[in-house]
């Protein structure tokens, strides 16, 4: 094997202060425990949004294990089917393999409003605990408690390449370049617009990177933490991945872990692609 040059100083998991401890909620039973923390001081409407790429029956599944006196509505039920919505969003897909045109639509434009009645009346009659759950769940109606499950684009797509379709689309056999290009010119363009609309209406942030064990914490503390690192210089979580023309030299130098072949890409501060780990 080619000997290259190492520097040792290269930080592969770099994390960003957040200028204080942050407490969160570790896994879906410390999340559940969030939930009757808060059902105990009245609230009684949940709403779980989540970004494409958070699976939302996984999310009900674990939640209702926990918390099964409460009633479950699913946002996704009130989607247009996917032939109209291959339809509202054809010319921003286009033809060509690669490129397409970053939408301007909302995310209101993927749902049926007659369904989304139909949710929000269920909601309004049910006395007990409501929890409502998919992205776009926020649109049903107005929560007590908002939870927002987030993920980096990374993880959605090795998420792709396992055989998640895109939250539009049952494609779930489609390549991963096609998932990618949907992901890019409309689903995230989308989700970015409706997270941003929901920033100060947000209780708690949850990484959903790992869904055996999603962390939750209070949107004030995270907006703490984006607050304190914008005053000082911080490094964005890179990734790296394989490519046929890919060889051993970020591997040494980089001191990445065995596993691929080759390494071809790296990806490392790129706002579309990296993220801020926060300990």
């Amino acid at each position: 094997m080619k000997k290259y040059r190492t520097y040792g100083n290269y930080v592969s998991k770099p994390v960003t202060s957040a200028g204080k401890p942050i407490e969160s909620a570790n896994g879906w039973k410390a999340i559940a425990e969030l939930i009757m923390k808060e059902r105990d001081n009245g609230k009684k409407v949940f709403v779980m949004d989540l970004y494409p790429g958070v699976s939302e029956e996984t999310v009900v599944s674990h939640l209702s294990s926990e918390l099964p006196e409460a009633e479950y509505i699913s946002v996704s039920s009130a989607l247009f089917p996917y032939d109209r919505l291959d339809d509202i969003f054809r010319d921003y897909i286009t033809e060509d393999r690669v490129f397409g045109y970053m939408t301007g639509k909302n995310i209101e434009a993927c749902f049926d409003p007659d369904k989304l009645a139909v949710l929000r009346k269920r909601a309004e009659a049910n006395s007990g605990v409501t929890i409502i759950c998919g992205t776009g769940a926020s649109l049903v109606t107005e929560s007590d408690v908002l939870f927002f499950f987030d993920i980096n684009r990374w993880e959605i797509q090795l998420r792709y390449r396992k055989g998640m379709p895109n939250w539009l689309s049952d494609n779930g056999d489609a390549p991963i370049l096609t998932k990618y290009k949907r992901g890019f010119f409309i689903e995230w363009r989308i989700a970015d617009k409706h997270k941003d609309s929901l920033w100060n209406s947000i209780s708690y942030m949850v990484d959903a990177n790992d869904m055996e064990c999603p962390k939750a914490i209070r949107m004030d503390d995270f907006r703490n933490a984006f607050r304190e690192s914008s005053l000082k210089p911080f490094r964005m979580e890179p990734y790296f991945d394989p490519g046929v023309w890919g060889g051993q030299w970020m591997r040494s130098v980089c001191s990445l872990p065995d596993g691929p072949d080759n390494y071809a890409w790296s990806f490392d501060g790129v706002p579309e692609e990296n993220s801020i780990n926060f300990p």
